[in-house]
């Protein structure tokens, strides 16, 4: 056991190791299917999302020579896609002329096969199951989703929004899959309770959401029509649905892989879609509190973050910056922010500052108001580099206190 906690440079190396073991391929072949599947043998595999890749190269090793059909974004897992899928690819996070092509490539490949079909959906696929209601044209659909995004509104309101922008989302898929059975393995990238709205629930009716003309007008979108409606759609009562991994179970799971280092660590509670300021000063509230030290405070979520200008950062970026002004004057801290995907909006992977490399107080605000975070913190060593892995469970939080 640790006594003492490892430096930045380990800290960050270990935490990479952590979510490699959360990643979707080896989940998959370990057995997170069993009780989705109750002894099922799916005939034919769909994977769709930013972790499609991962998730069909799973697939593929556990039901070996099944055919599948991966539709993917171009920021996904690296190394090949399994020999014996349809591959395809979309744009990311607006859909785009590809993923409509991917989307009529998929609706073909699912009226024509047979057999109990298993769908293993990630985020991103939002972006990639596109098909523009009638009346609406694609630069229309991809303006729309633009502003929704931009927005900072939280994900359960965007894609109460983009279910109605799309005949493939909101069990759109699930119209062409025939008479078969459908198990649908989810890879959640929202808050947990609303699993189900992940990627905009392409292969079953989803519950539980917002009144899209509401959000809408909350957010004064500038629509060019009116929203069509939400059509329901009727599904095999064989059709069985679950969430396989979430942003909870990640948090759990590195509780305990943090105390086996031999450092106390609890999990951070904070409401859904909390602004990162006020997240700043739920960390530090709880640094304040932490006497027994080596510690770690542990979140994860999509602390959201409206774009008001151009510049380069994300998510993770932002928040470092955040809780970099809040702990000013606090000795002994070290906050990482990873972006699980690898993909931190327009910066790296992450952030990690602390208190001896946080750039000034002066500089945290200016970058902060314009959007920069991503540069300022690239500019003092401060970024993670950019690297898709695959994975999409939301943002990882870790606030170690020495």
């Amino acid at each position: 056991m640790r006594s003492q906690p490892f430096g930045i440079t380990g800290k960050i190396k270990r935490l990479r190791a952590f979510l490699a073991s959360l990643s979707p391929e080896k989940l998959i072949v370990s057995g997170v299917l069993d009780e989705l599947l109750q002894g099922a043998m799916p005939a034919r595999v769909l994977c769709v999302g930013k972790a499609g890749r991962a998730l069909a190269r799973g697939a593929a090793a556990r039901f070996k020579g099944v055919e599948g059909f991966l539709f993917e974004t171009s920021d996904g897992a690296p190394g090949p896609a399994p020999l014996n899928f349809i591959h395809r690819m979309g744009e990311h996070p607006v859909a785009g002329p590809l993923s409509l092509d991917g989307t009529r490539s998929l609706y073909e490949w699912l009226m024509e096969g047979e057999g109990p079909l298993l769908a293993l959906v990630s985020g991103g696929s939002s972006s990639l199951c596109c098909d523009p209601p009638p009346g609406w044209t694609l630069k229309e659909v991809a303006a729309v989703e633009t502003a929704l995004l931009e927005s900072g509104a939280p994900i359960r309101d965007i894609n109460a929004v983009r279910l109605r922008l799309s005949r493939a989302r909101g069990g759109g898929l699930r119209l062409r899959a025939g008479a078969w059975p459908l198990f649908t393995g989810v890879w959640c990238d929202v808050a947990p309770p609303q699993w189900r709205l992940t990627g905009s629930a392409p292969t079953f009716w989803p519950r539980g959401i917002p009144r899209a003309e509401r959000v809408a007008e909350r957010l004064s979108l500038d629509l060019p029509r009116s929203l069509p409606p939400l059509f329901r759609v009727s599904c095999s009562r064989f059709d069985r649905s679950a969430c396989l991994a979430d942003s909870a179970r990640m948090v759990d799971e590195a509780v305990s892989f943090i105390e086996e280092e031999g450092m106390e660590a609890r999990p951070l509670l904070a409401p859904e879609a909390i602004a990162p300021r006020a997240l700043a000063r739920r960390f530090k509230a709880e640094a304040l509190k932490t006497a027994k030290r080596p510690a770690a405070i542990i979140g994860a979520g999509e602390a959201p973050v409206r774009v008001t200008a151009k510049g380069r950062g994300g998510r993770c970026s932002h928040l470092a910056c955040e809780v970099a002004l809040a702990l000013e004057g606090v000795s002994g801290w070290t906050f990482v922010a990873m972006a699980t995907d690898g993909v931190d909006g327009a910066a790296g992977s992450g952030a990690v500052v602390s208190d001896m490399t946080a750039p000034p107080r002066e500089m945290l605000k200016e970058a902060l108001a314009a959007c920069a975070t991503g540069e300022l913190l690239d500019a003092h060593s401060c970024l993670l580099p950019r690297d898709p892995s695959g994975n999409n469970l939301r943002d990882l939080w870790v606030l170690f206190l020495e």
